[in-house]
C-alpha cells in the first residue's frame, strides 16, 4: 500500500477538490497493478487532523504479485528483439 499526499491550489473549495481526487482516483485505478483507491480530502472529523481543505490524501493498494499476468510478447516482437540483441 501506498500513500499519495498531494496539494491542491490554496484555497480550493469542496468541489474542487472533490473533484481532482476523484480525476487522481480515476488515473490510479486504471494501472492494473493497483487493486484499490480511496481517497479522503480535507479535515476529518477528529482533533489530531490538521489538514487544510486543499490536502488530499489518497491510499493506493496493490494487487498481490501472483495475481498479476505476466506479460505476454507477440511472436513479432520477439523476432525483432532477438534479431537487434544477434545483431548488437
Amino acid at each position: 500500500m501506498v500513500m499519495d499526499m498531494p496539494i491542491t491550489v490554496p484555497r480550493a473549495s469542496v468541489t474542487e477538490s472533490v473533484d481532482d481526487m476523484k480525476a487522481r482516483n480515476m488515473v490510479l485505478c486504471r494501472f492494473p497493478e493497483v487493486d484499490m483507491v480511496v481517497g479522503k480530502a480535507g479535515r476529518a472529523d477528529t482533533p489530531t487532523d490538521p489538514a487544510p481543505m486543499d490536502m488530499i490524501e489518497t491510499m493506493v493498494n496493490f494487487r498481490p504479485q501472483e495475481l498479476l499476468a505476466a506479460p505476454q510478447a507477440e511472436d513479432a516482437d520477439a523476432e525483432i528483439q532477438g534479431r537487434a540483441v544477434a545483431d548488437a
